[in-house]
């Protein structure tokens, strides 16, 4: 039983993990595409 409490806490953290990438990739794109725009 602790054994799958802690793969579930594992695989939640790896999720989290990911979406932090795609938010940070997604704000990194957004800055380009404005300062493209601004020039």
């Amino acid at each position: 039983n602790r054994l799958k409490v802690n793969v579930l806490k594992k695989s939640l953290t790896d999720e989290n993990q990911t979406n932090n990438i795609l938010v940070f990739q997604l704000t990194k794109f957004t800055d380009i595409f404005h300062k493209t725009r601004e020039d």
